[in-house]
C-alpha cells in the first residue's frame, strides 16, 4: 500500500482575507495547501508499484497560511484566540482538553487573489479555525501575525457525506 503526500500548494498573490462578512488586513501573499493524503490500495498480488485506478484520497488537512495585519485589541479574541474568554484586558485562551464548541470556529474563511499567471483564484473554507499564529514585526515596520487557518467539516456536512472536501476553489471569479 503506497501513501503519497503531494507537495501541491498554491501561492495566492495580492491576497485579501475575509472572515465571514469582515475584511481582515493582510500583508503579501497567502499559501493554500489541500494537504490531501492519497493512497493506492494494496493488492493480494503484491505489485511493487502503484496501479492506475487504485488511487484514492483518504484525508484532507487543508490550510491557508499568510500574514494578517489586523492587530487591534479586539482582533486577538475574535481572530487569533477564537473561543477564548475575555476578562477586562486579559484574553484567556481556550482551555486544554476541552472539545471545541461551535463558537470556537470561524464561519466563511475566504482568500481572494491571483496566481503566478495573473489568473484570479479564491479558496473558501465554509468552516475553519486558527491552528497556529506567530507575531512578527520590526521597530520601524508594520507588525504582522503569521496565521494558519485549517478547514474542517461541519457536523451536518460530515453526517451527509464524510468524504467531501472541507474547502472550495474558484478559478477566474
Amino acid at each position: 500500500m503506497a501513501n503519497l503526500a503531494p507537495a501541491v500548494s498554491y501561492q495566492i498573490n495580492n491576497a485579501s482575507l475575509m472572515i465571514g462578512p469582515n475584511l481582515v488586513g493582510t500583508k503579501g501573499s497567502f499559501t493554500f495547501n489541500p494537504n490531501n493524503e492519497i493512497r493506492n490500495i494494496a493488492t493480494e498480488e503484491g505489485y511493487p508499484s502503484p496501479i492506475q485506478g487504485y488511487h484514492r484520497i483518504i484525508s484532507w488537512n487543508a490550510t491557508l497560511v499568510g500574514e494578517c495585519t489586523q492587530l487591534d485589541s479586539g482582533s486577538w479574541p475574535a481572530i487569533y484566540e477564537k473561543g477564548s474568554t475575555v476578562t477586562g484586558t486579559d484574553v484567556l485562551p481556550y482551555k486544554a482538553n476541552l472539545f471545541y464548541t461551535a463558537g470556537t470556529y470561524h464561519s466563511g474563511i475566504a482568500v481572494f487573489g491571483t496566481l503566478g499567471d495573473s489568473s484570479r483564484f479564491a479558496v473558501q473554507f465554509p468552516l475553519g479555525l486558527v491552528t497556529d499564529y506567530e507575531w512578527s514585526g520590526d521597530a520601524k515596520a508594520e507588525g504582522a501575525v503569521k496565521c494558519t487557518f485549517t478547514a474542517v467539516l461541519t457536523t451536518t456536512q460530515a453526517a451527509l457525506d464524510k468524504n467531501v472536501a472541507p474547502y472550495k476553489i474558484t478559478l477566474n471569479y
